[in-house]
């Protein structure tokens, strides 16, 4: 395998581990998939989500208008899972993407400013989209339960 099919595998499984085992998405569920292929690793990542989201809708956000876009963010209900593959950001002119996602409830996946990162860091990003729930689960739990009892939150 060539090393950017080890990539997509790996990103694949880490990816997959994160949708199951941090998001919990279900079959049920309806999942968007936005994404553009200016980038290389957009198209890697971009991949690796059609390998773990197969019934998912994606769309190429340079051949649709905002407008469409928009449409298909609202044919979504909550808990639904929206997936942002971005090259630099998406720009939806006064439309503040990430707070209507949050505000509709959507679960919400997003790589962005993938440009950025040159090719020789492409595993080192992937990598870090493991996600290692024997550790992040009760490190959470723990966390959620002292800002819950927290009278002050200083952050620096």
């Amino acid at each position: 395998m060539d090393s950017r099919g080890q990539l997509i595998g790996l990103a694949t499984k880490n990816i997959t581990d994160t949708l199951r085992d941090a998001l919990c998405v279900t079959p049920g569920e309806q999942q968007l998939v936005i994404f553009d292929t200016a980038a290389p690793l957009a198209g890697i990542i971009t991949e690796s989500y059609r390998r773990a989201l197969p019934t998912a809708e994606f769309v190429d956000f340079e051949t649709i208008t905002p407008d469409e876009v928009l449409a298909r963010i609202n044919a979504l209900g909550a808990r639904d899972l929206v997936v942002l593959v971005q090259s630099t950001n998406f720009r939806l002119n006064e439309f503040r993407l990430r707070i209507e996602l949050f505000k509709r409830e959507l679960k919400t996946i997003e790589h962005l400013h993938l440009e950025r990162i040159p090719e020789e860091q492409f595993a080192t990003y992937i990598e870090a989209l493991e996600y290692d729930a024997q550790y992040y689960r009760p490190l959470g739990h723990a966390l959620k339960t002292k800002l819950d009892s927290a009278q002050e939150v200083i952050v620096e």
